[in-house]
């Protein structure tokens, strides 16, 4: 018996999911016969729990649904209408519920428990009663008649006394003329379940007691085992009890299966008929080569459609997966589609090719399912007794049509136009068609003057000289390719017609003292801000950023924008005062130097340390609440009940009320305030006492169990470092000497440095961060906007290097002034272009026109007006050197 942990539940209110309840009257009955119920109850199968009750108590509003017997032995205690219903609830769930009296005479026995049971059996609906007056009998006597029953089977005798009698109900055992126990089924609850819900009898003894001699299974124990065992319940709520006590539903788990239920195709008896599925299942064919399609011959009925079969049966073939009804009929001898005939419209037409060109003659023709000897699937053939003719055979021009389009010669004839000046190039004006050229023809025409031989399509121009030689409709007034017309023709803008990086709208290159744009004025102040570039005689410390300029508002960005060579100042992100903190890293007053979150509250009315609260910790400030500071003679401003206007405590050891005396007459050695009695842990000591102030001198002066706390020599934060070992906020363990500087507007290594190292401190003293695009934060010379340098280092941060300088290639024609360009704005002057008689050193060799008539043999600075070098004032021919020249072109470009 576990009754300790029932009655724990009784006191809960509330009783866990149990097989079998007892409840015993403790009070008024023994144990001896309850040992024997217990071992029939278990030996069926129940589990058992057994609580022996006295005195008043609270029954359970709750018993869970797996109740199957809830047994009351003479109730102690009346039932309220929740516990009432509480007990109602488990025949509910198709439990069974039984009650006992015993005997009660002229005011003595048991007459308040026949009360309560009887209050109880009234609460539940059913018309049973247990009535007092005594029936006397005992033992297995022969005036016990037991009535047949299912709760009786197998049970021929029980004990027979009784002290009370049952009215009401179904008898099922009686004695002396009076019914001992009777049942009865609770109005409405009962549903399928046979039978009884309630059994009630007059007297516990017929329940307890065996009889002598009379093995268990035909006594009183038999009966429990049938009440036990024969509980018949609808468990599934299908309206049918489990045929395993005397019902007819052959699966009392299953709502859907009982006697009558629609058969479904589940593997299941639904109908409770012994038969399986009968009359649903579908007749399903195999699919032996998986397409879909069934063989009629081998079929399978089922619920659902098995491993490889299907529900139709039209495949004609079920050995072949490409063979079924709408399958794709083939040129094969089969019939693929299942329709009876073969190939039918899968069959091709070929045509007869007697000349073996490809292609047949559209008269003679056969159908077969590929191409025979001697035939071709195309029809087109226009001769097909001549190989050379069929359709995209070459055509040439000798009278026949070789490429059956009906046309003769067709494209093979030219076009040919009179040459009169015998330049090559002809009048587009006077044609001839043919096989061939004849006389005086030529096959290009666009000849824009054919009286004049020095005139044609390709022939070298003449720049500036109103004359068109090349036929293209323009003299050559654009002689650098730019795409701008010298001065020197009308109307011409370009200012410099040699550089093709020089003309109206080009990108102006800021700082080289050359007018890209024909403005008439080079770039000092790129960004347009009013202040040139520091490398063109200006104060703008980036000159490619407008919003940086002398005097610019400051903004916390990595940037100086004001050009003070300071960074950031005045913003959150910038310790203005020099105390190791920022806005960003928490200070209130980043222009006092004495306030930031490691500062010293001294009372003055301000927040030194940044912690919300003023002058805590110090003499004016009530750090206790208690309503005075000491400067209001709080003598312990730690402890809200020690102060000038508290009541001083006799026998505590404190002085309460600060007055100077401990517990009147009590002397206190050191005059601290505080005896050994009131936790005084120094005395003999006036500097050591609960509340006083922590000093430097390993002692724990406030008698809180550590030592020197809160000072210079305590390591607050636990960083290892204390105050005298040089951390300057002992209340941040990331903050201590030689610790990792972080992002975060602190001096967490304490040297006096805010955030050096990182991406937001300038180190190199540029201007510039990392965070603001610094590329070498190291190198003060190298940053966004700096002059870019010929030292192979990407000064300005641009992603190009040296460019703009004597080692970069500015022109793109293949060489920089470092490797012999002697004009790196001119991509037609390098030291391979060729030396063309125009007044320049093209090679820069130094020698102007060398190889020309008249050119004082070569010398550098030679002549270039007479001889062949005349071609510049625009006589005949002498312009043919930019022919070479723009083919050249740029022919080896570096790009940076």
């Amino acid at each position: 018996m576990i009754g300790a942990a029932l009655l724990a539940s009784l006191a809960a209110g509330t009783v866990s999911a149990q097989d079998v309840l007892i409840y015993y009257n403790s009070g008024e009955m023994g144990t001896s016969g309850l040992a024997g119920l217990e071992s029939a109850l278990t030996s069926a199968g129940a589990s058992v729990t057994t609580t022996g009750v006295a005195g008043t108590t609270s029954w359970p509003t709750s018993y869970g649904s797996s109740i199957k017997l809830l047994i009351f032995l003479l109730p102690p205690d009346s039932f309220s209408g929740a516990e009432a219903n509480a007990v109602a609830s488990v025949v509910k769930y198709g439990g069974r519920v039984v009650v006992t009296g015993d005997w009660h005479s002229g005011g003595t026995g048991y007459n308040a428990e026949n009360t309560y049971a009887n209050t109880l059996l009234s609460n539940l609906g059913v018309s049973m009663r247990i009535q007092n007056d005594a029936i006397w009998g005992g033992g297995c006597s022969s005036t016990t008649a037991i009535s047949s029953d299912q709760l009786t089977s197998g049970v021929s005798r029980m004990y027979g006394s009784s002290s009370s009698y049952v009215t009401g109900g179904t008898s099922l055992m009686s004695n002396g003329g009076k019914d001992i126990i009777q049942v009865e089924e609770i109005p409405g609850a009962s549903g399928s379940r046979t039978p009884y819900d309630v059994i009630v009898s007059g007297d516990t003894n017929a329940f307890l007691d065996t009889c002598t001699g009379v093995s268990s299974s035909t006594a009183n124990y038999g009966f429990w085992t049938n009440l036990y065992t024969g509980l018949c319940t609808d468990d599934d709520g299908d309206g049918y009890t489990d045929s395993s006590c005397g019902g007819t539903d052959c699966d009392d788990s299953d709502a859907s299966s009982y006697p009558g239920a629609t058969e479904t195709c589940d593997g299941a008896d639904n109908d409770c008929d012994s038969s399986i599925d009968e009359g649903v299942t579908t007749l399903y064919y195999r699919d032996a080569d998986s397409d879909f399609y069934g063989d009629a011959s081998s079929s399978s009925a089922a619920c659902s459609v098995p491993a490889g079969y299907v529900s139709n049966s039209t495949d004609c073939d079920d050995t072949d997966s490409s063979v079924h009804p709408g399958g794709t009929e083939t040129c094969d001898g089969e019939d693929e589609d299942c329709d009876g005939d073969i190939d039918e419209g899968v069959e091709n037409t070929y045509y007869r090719d007697s000349d073996g060109d490809g292609f047949g003659n559209a008269s003679v023709s056969t159908d077969a399912c590929s191409v025979p000897s001697g035939y071709s699937a195309d029809n087109t053939d226009c001769d097909d007794g001549d190989g050379t003719r069929y359709p995209g055979a070459p055509e040439v021009c000798d009278g026949d049509d070789e490429d059956c389009d009906s046309d003769i010669d067709e494209g093979k004839t030219g076009v040919y136009y009179y040459d009169a000046d015998s330049d090559g190039w002809g009048d587009s004006s006077i044609t001839s068609e043919s096989c061939s050229a004849g006389s005086g023809y030529v096959s290009d025409g666009g000849d824009c003057d054919d009286s004049d031989s020095s005139a044609y399509p390709g022939a070298t121009e003449v720049p500036y000289d109103g004359v068109d030689q090349d036929c293209d409709g323009d003299d050559l007034c654009d002689v650098d390719g730019d795409g701008v017309d010298a001065t020197d023709c009308s109307p011409g803008t370009d200012c410099d017609d040699e550089d093709p990086a020089t003309y109206p709208g080009a990108t102006e290159r800021p700082y080289d003292g050359v007018d890209q744009d024909c403005d008439g004025a080079d770039i000092i102040d790129q960004d347009g801000d009013g202040y040139d570039a520091d490398h063109a005689g200006g104060n703008d410390c980036d000159d490619t950023n407008a919003s940086v300029k002398p005097g610019a508002s400051e903004t916390c960005d990595g940037i100086d924008e004001d050009c003070d060579s300071s960074v950031d100042e005045g913003t959150d992100c910038a310790d203005d005062d020099g105390d190791g903190f920022t806005e960003d890293g928490d200070d209130c007053d980043d222009s006092d130097s004495d306030i930031h979150p490691a500062g010293i509250e001294i009372c003055d009315g301000l927040d030194q340390d940044c912690d919300g609260t003023d002058d805590e910790g110090t003499e004016c400030y009530d750090d206790d609440g208690d309503g005075s500071s000491e400067d209001d003679g709080d003598c312990n401003d730690g402890d809200p009940d020690v102060g000038p206007d508290q009541v001083e405590i006799d026998e505590n050891g404190v002085d309460d009320d600060c007055d100077g005396q401990v517990d009147a007459d009590v002397p206190d050695p050191d005059g601290d305030g505080y005896l050994v009695e009131g936790g005084d842990c120094g005395e003999g000591d006036p500097n050591t006492y609960p509340g006083a102030p922590e000093l430097s001198d390993a002692v724990d002066n406030d008698c809180d169990g550590e030592v020197d706390e809160g000072t210079a020599s305590f390591d607050d934060d636990g960083d290892t470092y204390t105050e005298m070992d040089g951390d300057c906020h002992d209340g941040d363990d990331t903050v201590y000497p030689e610790a990792p500087e972080l992002e975060d507007g602190v001096d967490n290594d304490c040297d006096g440095v805010i955030d050096e190292g990182s991406d937001r401190a300038d180190d190199d003293g540029d201007g510039f961060t990392e965070e603001a695009g610094d590329c070498d934060d190291g190198d003060p010379g190298v940053h966004p906007g700096a002059e870019e340098v010929a030292d192979a280092v990407d000064n300005d941060c641009d992603e190009k290097v040296d460019e703009g300088t004597s080692a970069y290639d500015d022109d793109t024609d293949g060489f920089s002034e470092d490797e012999g360009d002697c004009d790196d704005a001119d991509g037609w002057k390098h030291p391979d272009a060729p030396e063309a008689c125009d007044g320049l050193d093209n090679n820069c060799d130094e020698i102007v026109d060398e190889g020309c008539e008249g050119s004082e043999s070569g010398e550098p600075g030679g002549s270039s007006d007479t001889g062949n070098c005349a071609a510049r004032s625009g006589s005949g021919g002498g312009w043919l050197w930019l022919l070479p020249l723009a083919m050249l072109g740029r022919r080896r470009e570096r790009r940076p």
